[in-house]
């Protein structure tokens, strides 16, 4: 199985590689094609420099050139010794060529770096902006672990002795791996953001739907306020509970009471310094198709992000199904396309590329 993905070269603005935009660009041009000759789908990230300023102007030059743009597929990043805020630099160019953005490095205390703080918990907020804010779509963190190296930063320390044969003595699971996994471990991949709003200056909060599973995150930043909020859930379908899952200073991923909703809210506090994560199941997803006079309205709920309306004229296994031309417009929470009726039989259904 070939690699979906490849990078030319890791950090290409640092002092041991230094490679300029366009040496990669002029180095994908000539790879690509060999790639498709060999039978090999295999995509290029670009550039994965250190910096999103360095990033971007990388990016320009190779994607300026339409002979090395169709080899690229996602665009990646770091985060050093910049603020976040030039990540905005790389969400543009992400929008514009239509690829996803990737953070692909940084660790604890590249919050500081990045102007967003420098403990465990202020990685929650680097990770809520990248997500949020500048639509990263996938968030890598460096130092996976390195023994008793560099053990302030690293997600999971392995322990060893210190004197006789310094054999491992087994791992320690620091705050950081817990309030990582407040994100990783219950937003399931391929899962969409959706839109929410926060009132509250100290709430963090983003949202995630994957099928019938809702996801959501929310970091309570205040280092002295804890806060009792309400989530309301408006334009979702009727969802009847939440079950929350919390790190703060004092509890690692704890397993808390399921909150039952009053019409479309449930209220929750957010202890100062924690992630608190809220599963819920959403019912199935449903088409709904409704006649009027000579037009056939369709209509499905507005958090089915990512899904298409397609039609076929035949339910057999080797039906052709094509994508609707009419985009749907939003209407009361829903996603609403009306179609004239034809004297061909249609069938229609709802599909995630």
């Amino acid at each position: 199985m070939a690699l979906p993905y490849l990078s030319i070269v890791n950090e290409p603005s640092y002092s041991r590689n230094t490679m300029s935009g366009a040496f990669i660009r002029d180095v994908i041009k000539i790879l690509g094609p060999k790639l498709r000759a060999a039978g090999l789908a295999t995509l290029v990230v670009i550039p994965d420099d250190v910096r999103s300023s360095n990033a971007a102007a990388k990016t320009q030059t190779i994607m300026a050139d339409p002979l090395a743009r169709p080899y690229v597929g996602a665009l990646a990043t770091h985060l050093y010794d910049e603020s976040i805020t030039n990540v905005s630099q790389m969400r543009t160019l992400a929008e514009q060529y239509g690829l996803p953005l990737w953070m692909t490095e940084f660790s604890l205390g590249l919050a500081s770096s990045a102007g967003l703080g420098s403990g465990p918990f202020d990685d929650a907020g680097l990770i809520h902006e990248l997500l949020a804010t500048y639509n990263v779509s996938a968030v890598d963190y460096q130092w996976g672990f390195f023994g008793q190296w560099e053990s302030s930063s690293q997600l999971v320390i392995l322990n060893h002795a210190t004197t006789g044969a310094q054999g491992y003595t087994g791992y320690t699971l620091p705050k950081v791996y817990y309030v990582t996994g407040q994100y990783s471990k219950f937003i399931t991949p391929g899962a969409r953001r959706i839109r929410v709003d926060s009132t509250s200056g100290n709430v963090k909060t983003s949202a995630y739907v994957d099928g019938t599973r809702l996801t959501i995150v929310a970091f309570n930043s205040s280092t002295s306020v804890s806060e009792t909020v309400p989530f309301n859930l408006a334009g979702l379908p009727a969802i009847s509970a939440v079950t929350p899952v919390r790190t703060s200073n004092t509890e690692n991923w704890a397993a808390l009471p399921v909150i039952s909703f009053t019409g479309s809210t449930f209220m929750a506090t957010l202890p100062q310094r924690s992630v608190t994560t809220f599963i819920a199941t959403l019912p199935p997803l449903r088409l709904d198709i409704v006649r009027s006079g000579n037009n056939v309205t369709l209509s499905w709920p507005e958090s089915a992000v990512g899904y298409v309306l397609q039609a076929a004229d035949q339910l057999a296994p080797a039906a052709n199904w094509q994508t609707v031309a009419t985009p749907p417009t939003v209407v009361g929470g829903r996603r609403v396309v009306t179609l004239p009726i034809n004297a061909n039989e249609q069938f229609y259904r709802l599909q995630r590329p």
